[in-house]
């Protein structure tokens, strides 16, 4: 990658960031929850809270996680231009979890990581 006279070499996973205020290229850590495009969705050890804030900001409904224990439940997955209710369903499967659909938008409830 290069900007300017700055040039880093990056690996696969790894990411970098131009600060047009100081001209300077930085390698960073790579972030765990990524969108790419419209709907193409990389999450890597993502707490569920950032996974739901990711997907709130992505599709146009609400998700609540019904306790806090909830919060703590890691995932690492790819979702390549899925439905919402498919990337629910997968997590709720994967953490053993009920997904409810409601009023409000959907409900992933259970015991938690």
């Amino acid at each position: 990658m290069q900007a300017g006279d700055d040039a880093l070499e990056l690996t696969a996973g790894q990411h970098a960031r131009f600060d047009k205020g100081r001209h300077f290229l930085e390698r960073k850590a790579a972030p765990p929850a990524e969108a790419w495009g419209l709907r193409i969705l990389q999450f890597e050890e993502a707490g569920l809270q950032e996974v739901v804030a990711q997907l709130e900001r992505l599709y146009p409904v609400r998700i609540t996680l019904a306790h806090e224990g909830l919060e703590r439940c890691k995932l690492t997955a790819d979702f390549d231009d899925e439905t919402i209710e498919v990337i629910l369903d997968v997590i709720a499967e994967t953490f053993g979890l009920e997904l409810e659909r409601n009023v409000n938008g959907f409900l992933l409830d259970g015991s938690g990581c």
